[in-house]
């Protein structure tokens, strides 16, 4: 999956909790949510637009959380876990204390090790293979756009 298709598919299935999303499409949309954010600051930093910092970011912030919260969803679906695991780093952070500071830190890691992870190769209860959706997608491009370049000859 290109960075583009990930980027509109990040933006047009928004509030898509059900399905899969592959390994490429979740980092290349963590990639241009971080490139957007350090733009974001930047501009404000140089353009030293203070004022305006917090309002600019909360709806920075509102713009990205549902899309990131539902490919991350669809991520965990992917390797046949419920997107429900996407908040068990929170549970911790209710009781202040560095045990639970620590706890916090262990589930985040392990929520990064998981994105990491390829998805089932089969169906699963979430749905097929996007990597098959999208092979099957690029064929039919592609022989289009073959039989295009026969009917020029």
């Amino acid at each position: 999956m290109s960075i583009k298709n990930a980027i509109k598919l990040f933006f047009t299935q928004y509030l898509n909790f059900s399905g899969r999303s592959s390994r490429s499409e979740y980092w290349f949309a963590q990639l241009f949510i971080l490139i957007s954010s350090i733009t974001l600051i930047s501009f404000l930093i140089i353009f030293s637009i203070q004022n305006n910092f917090p309002i600019l970011t909360v709806i920075f912030a509102l713009i990205f959380i549902i899309p990131s919260i539902s490919l991350s969803f669809r991520r965990l679906h992917d390797i046949n876990k419920s997107g429900l695991w996407f908040f068990t780093p929170l549970i911790p952070t209710i009781i202040p204390g560095l045990a639970f500071d620590i706890l916090t830190l262990f589930l985040d890691i392990v929520l990064i090790y998981w994105y990491c992870q390829p998805g089932i190769s089969s169906e699963n209860k979430y749905g097929p293979n996007p990597l098959t959706l999208l092979n099957l997608i690029n064929d039919k491009y592609d022989s289009e756009e073959k039989n295009i370049w026969d009917e020029n000859k």
